[in-house]
């Protein structure tokens, strides 16, 4: 997980990235870390909030 979110952060931060390529690495890195919270808490209410969180 951690591996993965990484190498985006330190390409970001070295050189400017498109905004949509920008919002799609963090999309992806919080969809990842949300499901993991979901299945830690095993509350599908949870995992919907989060959800909505990041679609906003």
């Amino acid at each position: 997980m951690v591996g993965l979110a990484r190498p985006f952060g330190g390409a970001l931060r070295r050189r400017p990235v498109s905004k949509p390529a920008q919002h799609a690495g963090f999309f992806f890195a919080l969809r990842a870390l949300s499901g993991n919270v979901g299945r830690l808490v095993g509350d599908p209410r949870m995992r919907r909030h989060l959800t909505k969180l990041l679609t906003t």
